[in-house]
């Protein structure tokens, strides 16, 4: 299973140094200085990530890795989340703008093989970014107050990622409080 992961992250990094994938960052980062054009990609990511289909596999792990990137920049879009940088959310909106482009390396018509470089990018997005990944799931708990398993150590990271002054001297209740209230 390890050996097919990082076959697929491999994949994922040659698809991130194609052409394509090239030209969204730069399309994507014109993207930010008008909201409607990043509302409409999150719309459309969205319909398509909700579309019915089969739910095994390589469908299953571009699901949620996709959904997962939804939800980071649809809340560091919002405002609501703060702990992405700029250029690695351009990172993820290309790589969802990819997802939702027919003209992939390998078109998605084909079923199953078709989705193997979108959930390949996703995948190499994923271990890429996994510190801000980890970040924000743990920024999610504290939203959904799911916090029994956080640790102490997990919020401090947060704390330092969203910038939370004076985080050395709080305990971590008082950490929590703090970020909540950060956003």
């Amino acid at each position: 299973m390890k050996k097919n992961r990082n076959s697929l992250v491999k994949r994922g990094l040659i698809v991130s140094k194609t052409l394509l994938y090239r030209q969204l960052l730069i399309r994507v980062g014109g993207f930010l200085s008008n909201p409607h054009r990043i509302k409409d990609l999150l719309i459309s990511v969205q319909r398509k990530l909700d579309a019915p289909r089969s739910s095994r596999g390589l469908v299953s792990d571009l699901l949620r890795y996709g959904r997962l990137f939804y939800s980071m920049i649809t809340s560091w879009f919002s405002g609501d989340y703060r702990g992405l940088s700029t250029r690695n959310a351009i990172m993820i909106m290309a790589a969802l703008f990819y997802f939702l482009t027919p003209l992939d390396v390998i078109p998605d018509v084909i079923p199953l093989v078709g989705f193997l470089d979108d959930v390949s990018l996703l995948a190499w997005l994923f271990l890429t970014l996994s510190e801000e990944v980890r970040h924000f799931e743990t920024w999610q708990k504290i939203q959904q107050e799911d916090i029994e398993d956080t640790t102490y150590e997990e919020l401090y990271e947060l704390a330092q990622v969203q910038q939370i002054e004076g985080r050395s001297n709080l305990d971590k209740e008082e950490l929590l409080l703090a970020l909540r209230s950060s956003n």
